[in-house]
């Protein structure tokens, strides 16, 4: 059945289960607030430096991630998910898809990229396609928009897909899309072209978007970014005598409460002192750093292409992509807190990307096909 076909046979949902992979990580860094899940579903695991990382849980029927312990109602940080769906460079190989990551904050998913396939990789994640709303796909990493659409239609998934970008990528997503699955009007999706700067605001949290420099295109990277917060103060609440759940709950929202001897709790009396939210800036293609600096400043982390090796400069400059060292650079003089390295070629070895990038910044990794991490503002302890 061809695409177009399957927009029009209907929406439906798959019964698949959810599926794991064993995850590959190629890393220099020890534990930071950006971790692997391998623990059990809903078990906490304090790091060696303070940080409580919770597992990524798919929901029975494989159509959901779900939020990582709402943290908001415990009180602890806002977090981003990330799985990596696919992580390869222009050819996919046995380990490596072609270029897409899901990003979640709560209940919003966002798929950044959508390389051909990507519908088999959420399957293979276990993630399924409930709430996946928005798609942020760079011009080179659109083809798998298609088969998405269709797996959409024959699982017959609620809900019209927005697909963002710049004029220039949104133009071809609007031929490709109307000559394979149909116009918008019956498509199952909807366009909406973008410049750099505000993309999305939510409470709490907002999405910005700014230029990226690659052969002469309208390319765009990302930034997810939480407003800063006043974590509650355990020893306070334990002070005051409140009890664990729903009035934490309202504290952690800036909400008064009363307790059940009648004493007012207002959220000064347990708020510490302000802290920087998360922050994750991706970048897709790009063949330039100097003009990434300020917009991934201070990120706490940063996934980005490094197609090539420094022995490969000069093919580097001629394709419009970057060197490991060369995201290694951008990582130090933007002080990020984790770099975390995609878009991996088939002609180096994950070790080889790992030495080059690490001689310049020491907190990396090469990430893999199915790996799944939570962002948490570097500044941000908490407590199990």
């Amino acid at each position: 059945m061809d695409a177009r076909a399957a927009s029009r046979s209907g929406r439906g949902q798959s019964p698949f289960s959810a599926l794991t992979a064993e995850k590959t990580l190629h890393t220099t860094s020890k534990a930071t607030p950006l971790q692997y899940t391998s623990h059990p579903p809903g078990a906490p695991r304090r790091t060696s430096n303070g940080y409580t990382c919770w597992q990524s849980i798919s929901s029975p029927d494989g159509v959901g991630l779900a939020s990582i312990a709402n943290c908001a109602e415990f009180g602890r940080a806002p977090l981003f998910d990330l799985v990596f769906l696919g992580t390869a460079a222009a050819v996919p190989s046995a380990e490596r898809g072609l270029p897409a990551v899901l990003v979640a904050r709560g209940p919003s998913r966002f798929l950044i990229d959508c390389g051909e396939g990507t519908q088999r990789q959420l399957m293979r994640a276990g993630l399924g396609f409930r709430g996946l709303a928005h798609v942020l796909p760079h011009l080179d990493h659109v083809l798998g928009l298609a088969g998405l659409l269709a797996t959409f239609a024959l699982y017959r998934v609620e809900g019209t897909m927005e697909i963002v970008g710049s004029e220039e990528t949104l133009g071809f997503v609007r031929r490709y899309l109307a000559d394979t699955i149909g116009p918008e009007s019956d498509g199952g999706y909807r366009l909406r072209a973008i410049s750099p700067g505000p993309v999305l605001v939510r409470q709490g949290w907002r999405l910005d978007a700014f230029a990226v420099a690659h052969r002469g295109t309208e390319s765009l990277g990302y930034r997810f970014q939480d407003e800063p917060r006043h974590p509650l103060l355990s020893e306070r609440l334990d002070a005051l005598g409140v009890p664990a759940g729903p009035e934490r709950a309202l504290l952690a929202q800036g909400r008064s409460v009363v307790l059940a001897d009648g004493r007012d709790i207002v959220p000064e009396m347990v708020h510490g002192a302000p802290v920087a939210g998360a922050a994750l800036a991706i970048v897709g293609d790009t063949e330039e750093i100097a003009g990434l600096v300020e917009p991934v400043r201070g990120a706490d982390a940063l996934v980005i292409e490094a197609t090539f090796l420094e022995r490969d400069a000069a093919l580097a400059r001629a394709r419009g992509h970057l060197t490991a060292a060369d995201a290694a650079r951008l990582a130090r003089d933007a002080e990020i807190g984790e770099l975390l390295l995609t878009h991996i070629s088939g002609r180096y070895s994950p070790e080889e990307i790992l030495t080059e990038a690490a001689r310049h910044f020491a907190n990396v990794r090469v990430v893999a096909d199915f790996g799944r991490m939570s962002v948490r503002a570097r500044g941000d302890v908490v407590s199990s």
